[in-house]
Formats: structure tokens, sequence, C-alpha cells
């Protein structure tokens, strides 16, 4: 396979940053933690192209992916790298045979004691920029390519005779994709606050500047400024009250007529936690777009945690890519779920965009772990209002799972989630899809550390436009193996 030129920039710059704790982690005493693993699958699908009814063709598919991981954690220095290599073969479409590369390095270095520090991250992945598209490289549309992010962040932390804390921080970001229709871009940050340092007070003040550019190489640039000071007041030890005001300064492309995003901007809120384990926090105010509204509700013990978040942001795609790299899924009680072996995706429910857009999301997240069990289950209502058109998209989603250790060393995992998603774009008529997706699956610890399973999957889609229809039937057989 012919690597194109920003794949090698890509792999270099990622690369980079997975290698910055490899070179400096002698300096410090660092023992690494390598943790090798090898997947292994044979696959059949009635509809490997996810083709439209009529036009459905099967396929067997063999995947191999090693893995590697490797942890260090010292007084000065915390490292996390995982690379993963995955080759797919088909048997009918060998001309879609192809290799994918997937790295997450995460660092964190203390430069000087307790006042410089160092962060870096280097990821390489894969995404759709279609809307309603399963995040899985079992499959070959051209609407699915890689993506690499940077990020280098050097910040200084100073404390002013124990009165006054106070950070400044400066990321440098860049985002890479494959698509030539999503720009690639690099963003710069300036972040500075300084507050009081005693966070027992009464009293407290903060006061918070942000400074960001985003250059896109096809599209129109972004920069925001904004300025704010918060003045908290704990009225109790569970309950405090704040009140901030501030300006910002926002220049992107708007539409025709629309006023300037930039203004003053001001809030209330409160944080209140009524017993252990249990929080509320909100916030009301104005910003340059009309009313802002902020919720979070959590409640956690050892074997439950149920929350309930609504948000509301001015962001970019290029913003979600640089501070989050390629996602990990975490479930509400913080198990990684590319552990769970046959776990094949969730749903991308919006496009990559290069528009800056105004998101408002509510989700609610239910867990329940018992010592052979976990439930869980996860609702969603988002909506995206674009700045630079007037196109809109929406989502809804619901999913639960289900996993069972029904054995000494047999685990169970049923998984169901649906989605609905309305797009309203200028440049096309106004779509929606309903999406549906099942596993069923069962595994086997056959030696420690080995790991056999069977799973089968349903994808379908019903649309608005005939031609994004498909039903899809997946078995899968497969091994893990860690060293």
């Amino acid at each position: 396979m012919r690597r194109h030129p920003w794949q090698r920039r890509l792999i270099l710059w990622s690369g980079a940053a997975s290698l910055i704790p490899v070179v400096i982690s002698p300096c410090w005493g660092a023992q690494w933690v390598i943790t090798p693993a090898v997947d292994a699958s044979g696959i059949y699908s009635d509809n490997i192209g996810r083709q439209p009814p009529g036009n459905e063709t099967d396929d067997v598919v063999t995947r191999l992916a090693p893995r590697l991981s490797a942890r260090t954690r010292t007084a000065r220095l915390e490292a996390e790298v995982d690379y993963r290599l995955e080759m797919v073969n088909y048997q009918e479409n060998s001309d879609n045979n192809a290799v994918f590369h997937q790295l997450q390095a995460d660092t964190t270095t203390e430069i000087a004691p307790e006042s410089l520090f160092f962060d870096a991250r280097g990821t390489i992945g894969q995404a759709s920029s279609e809307a309603g598209a399963v995040d899985s490289n079992l499959q070959f549309t051209g609407q699915r390519g890689d993506v690499g992010t940077l990020v280098l962040s050097p910040y200084w932390r100073q404390v002013y005779a124990g009165k006054v804390e106070s950070e400044l921080r400066y990321t440098a970001g860049l985002v890479e994709y494959e698509d030539p229709d999503t720009s690639d871009s690099t963003s710069q940050e300036l972040d500075f606050y300084a507050r009081t340092a005693d966070r027992s007070a009464r009293l407290q003040y903060v006061l918070s500047y942000t400074a960001q550019e985003v250059d896109y190489e096809i599209a129109d640039d972004f920069t925001t400024r904004l300025v704010e000071g918060r003045v908290i007041y704990a009225a109790s030890p569970r309950l405090s009250v704040f009140a901030s005001a501030g300006y910002e300064n926002n220049d992107f492309v708007t539409l025709p007529g629309e006023p300037d995003p930039e203004g003053s901007l001001w809030s209330v809120g409160f944080g209140w936690s009524p017993f252990a384990g249990a929080t509320v926090e909100s916030s009301y105010g104005e910003r340059y777009f009309g009313s802002t509204f902020n919720l979070r509700v959590a409640r956690e013990t050892s074997r439950t945690a149920v929350s309930i978040e609504y948000d509301e942001e001015l962001t970019t795609e290029a913003q979600r890519r640089r501070d989050e790299g390629v996602v990990t899924r975490i479930d509400p009680i913080g198990e990684d779920l590319e552990e769970v072996e046959f776990d094949e995706g969730g749903i991308n429910p919006f496009t990559i965009t290069n528009e800056p857009f105004i998101e408002r999301s509510l989700a609610l997240n239910i867990a329940r772990l018992n010592a052979r069990t976990l439930t869980a289950a996860s609702a969603f209502v988002t909506r995206r209002d674009f700045q630079s058109s007037s196109d809109e998209e929406a989502a809804i989603g619901i999913d639960a799972r289900w996993r069972w250790e029904f054995a000494s060393t047999y685990t169970s995992l049923v998984t169901l989630s649906w989605q609905r998603i309305e797009q309203a774009l200028a440049r096309s008529e106004d779509e929606g899809d309903r999406i549906w997706q099942a596993t069923a699956g069962i595994s086997k610890e056959i030696r420690p550390n080995v790991r056999v399973r069977l799973d089968y999957q349903h994808f379908e889609r019903n649309s608005d436009n005939a031609p994004n229809e498909y039903r899809e039937n997946r078995i899968e057989a497969g091994i893990v193996a860690t060293f």
C-alpha cells in the first residue's frame, strides 16, 4: 500500500510524541511495564459493503491485530503508550485489503519540581465523515479514513505567598485527515488563571483568560478570546454559589445579517453535595448567542453510578479532535470497553465539519456492577447549530448493555443501541436516519491470558434517502492472547 505524504508526516509527529517518555524516562529511573497482545478473528458478513437492499455482497474476512501497551509512573513522569496494528483481508473483495495503524500516546512530565510541566499526546486512528456511520474498519466505503492529532502543552504553576495560585499554559495542536474534504488544521491556545489558593476559604476569587486560534488549510479560520472573573461563596461545607462576568471576542465567518459573535457574558450558579457520593452543579447565564444553561447531577456508590448532564458550548471539530484525540469509549463505571473483545464500536451521529457550531447536549447514564454482572444504559439528545451556514444536525439515541460472568471462565455480552439522526443542510434536502445495532456474544478463558470468543451482530439503517439503507448480519469467531 502506497503511503501518502500526510501519512508519513503524521506517523513521524505522533511517533515523536510517543517517544518523548522513552527518551526522558531514564532521567528519573522509570521502569516500564510492557504488555504485548494479539487478536485474531474470522468474520462472515452477509453485506460486507453495507449496500442497500438488492446490492448486498457477502464475504469472509480475516483480521489480525497485534498490540503493544507500555506504562510507567514515577514521581515526575507519567506515560501511557498504546499501539495497535490492524490487518484486514477480504476473501472476495481482496482489492480492499488494508492495514490500519492506531496509536495513543499520553505523557505528563514534571520538569521543575511543582512549577514547570509538559504534556504531550499523539494519536492515530480512523474516523467516518458521514453521519450515521458505524465506527468500524471492517468496511470499505470512501467516507472513512485516517485521522491523527499531535498536542504539545508546556505550563507553569506558581503559588504566591500561599494566597494566590496561578497557571499559565500554552498548547499547540495539529489535526490531519486523510479525507480531502475535511480540512487539516493547526491551533494555538494560551490559557491563564489566578485564583484563591485556599480552596477551603469561604470567599474565593478566580480570574481567567483564554485565547485560541485555529488555522484551517482549506476552510475559514476560527479565533476566540475570553476573559472572565468569578466570585465563589461557600455557604456551607456542602453548598457553594458563584457569580461570574466577562467578555468574549470571537472571529469566524457568520451568516449575512447575523450579529458579530462577541459581547459581554455572565452566569450564576451553585454546587451542592447533599451527601457523600452525590453532587449537583448548575448554572444559568447569557452569551452572545443567547441564554445558556448547564447542569450536572451525579450519584456514585461502590456498585452504582447515575448521572444526568446538560451542556451548551461553542466549539469546532478541530478542538474536539485536539482535546480528545482517538476517543476511547469509557462506560459509566470506568471500564475500558476496548477490553471487551467482541464489542465492535459505536455509531457516529454527526458529520465531520469544518464549521464552528453551538452544541446543546443532554445525556443520562446509569450503571450497576454486581459480583458477576454489569448492567449499563445511556440516552442522549444532541443538537448542533452551525455558525457559518444555516445547517443543523440533531440526534437522539439510547444504548444498553449487559455483561454476565456466568461461570469462572465464561463471559457473555448483550448490547442494543438505537439512534435517530436528523440533518437540515442548505446544500441538500433534509434527511433522517434510524439506526439499530445489536450484539450477542460469549467468550471463554481457555488458559490464563488467552480467551476465545464467538459473537453475532446485526446492523440496520432505515433512511429518508433510500441509497443509505442497509441491513447486515455478521458472525465473528476469534482469539485474544496477552503475553
